[in-house]
């Protein structure tokens, strides 16, 4: 099959390894309001638990220590408004069970003592856990009651991070318009707040919004506008190289593989990226590959696809592993190795299945059925089902955020 061919076949969704740096996740968390006194004990042991030097289990005792007294304290409105900390620390050591018991907790004595942010903190907490989880209409539900809270009582900052929350959800199920109203609102606050990291992360999530739709064009200025803003956050050097990877795969996608392949090279001059950040070295590595590859330049294509995959397989990088033999299934395709490309390809349908990653499993079905010609027609039957039972459930779970009160 000739290069021209694949490509238009694969139009579909190239998996080119976006860099999309959230401001989803619960990063500042309710204990940074309350600077500790020579005797809060509470705020000590939540910080303690957050060191590293210490063991997993001593780390959770100074979270169970702070937690105790809290609990003999509860007249204390202050030290209420600690709970919410406490249990998102217990999910970040892992222990998720705790993490929902305390949240649970810390909403109910919040909703007894009509305390409006220890509120909106908890619901904060349960939307960055089903967030992660991909529960996403749950997710939905708490960004949007928490953000009616904050932005009731006027707490400006947190507001934005839910209705941010809200786009990054909207836009995952294709609502492209609504995820770009919630991500303009979020910016009128940020830009107040002259909080330049989260604007630059909205601008990049705007941006990442436009590629789904084509505009790749406005894809470029919108991660213009992110640069323009990151210029004024310190230690920016990860957020920098994230944005200059989503600028040559923007050009990649619009096929300009000249300008994608300058980008991916001044990323890959840098020795700081390879020692320091193994896992956006190699999705480096892997995109600057398949560009050479778009631009039937085969030289060290294999040797670097390969190199990506190994980098990837010892992180564990699932996703990261994903993309890689797609890639390599294209590869070998284009050099004709059918056998090759076959088995790379059913390796790469197996584990999207495994993860649950939608969007890759339609790719890896476009793949073999253009492969496998024997099996062309189970292929084929395979992507439709799944495809029409995919616009099924992302038109339920976009009704249902029809449904919810949104703060516009």
């Amino acid at each position: 099959m000739n290069l021209n061919r694949l490509i238009l076949f694969l139009v579909f969704c190239i998996p080119i390894g976006l860099a999309i740096p959230s401001c989803v996740e619960h990063s500042k968390e309710t204990i940074a309001q309350f600077p500790p006194s020579k005797n809060d004990s509470v705020t000590i042991w939540i910080r303690a638990s957050k060191n590293t030097s210490h063991t997993l289990n001593q780390r959770k005792q100074f979270l169970t220590k702070a937690y105790h007294s809290i609990k003999t304290a509860q007249s204390d409105p202050l030290q209420l408004k600690k709970l919410t900390s406490i249990a998102f620390q217990n999910y970040k050591l892992g222990d998720t069970i705790l993490f929902k018991t305390r949240t649970s907790e810390a909403l109910d004595l919040a909703t007894k003592h009509n305390d409006s942010f220890a509120m909106g903190d908890a619901h904060w907490n349960f939307a960055s856990y089903y967030n992660q989880k991909e529960v996403y209409d749950r997710a939905y539900y708490h960004f949007n009651t928490a953000a009616g809270i904050f932005e009731k009582n006027g707490h400006n900052y947190e507001s934005a991070k839910m209705q941010y929350g809200m786009s990054f959800i909207k836009g995952r199920f294709k609502d492209y318009s609504g995820s770009e109203v919630l991500a303009f609102l979020a910016i009128k606050k940020f830009k107040k707040l002259e909080n330049y990291e989260e604007l630059f992360s909205c601008y990049n999530h705007i941006g990442s919004l436009q590629i789904d739709i084509y505009e790749y064009d406005k894809a470029l200025f919108y991660f213009g506008k992110a640069i323009d803003n990151l210029k004024k956050v310190k230690n920016n050097r990860d957020l920098k190289d994230a944005i200059i990877n989503n600028i040559g795969n923007t050009y990649l996608r619009k096929g300009d593989y000249q300008s994608a392949l300058q980008n991916f090279n001044v990323l890959l001059k840098n020795d700081r990226l390879k020692q320091n950040n193994k896992k956006s070295y190699a999705r480096t590595l892997d995109n600057k590959a398949f560009c050479k590859l778009l631009m039937k330049d085969t030289l060290h294509v294999s040797s670097s696809l390969n190199e990506a995959l190994r980098i990837r397989d010892s992180l564990d990088n699932k996703s990261g592993i994903l993309i890689s033999k797609i890639h390599l299934a294209r590869y070998y395709t284009y050099a004709q190795d059918n056998v090759k490309a076959i088995r790379v390809a059913k390796e790469a349908n197996r584990l999207a299945d495994e993860i649950k990653n939608n969007r890759d499993y339609l790719e890896t079905l476009s793949i073999l059925a253009n492969l496998d010609r024997k099996n062309s027609s189970i292929y084929l039957k395979k992507h439709i089902d799944f495809s029409d039972s995919l616009q099924i459930l992302e038109r339920k779970i976009q009704n249902k955020f029809i449904y919810m009160f949104e703060v516009f």
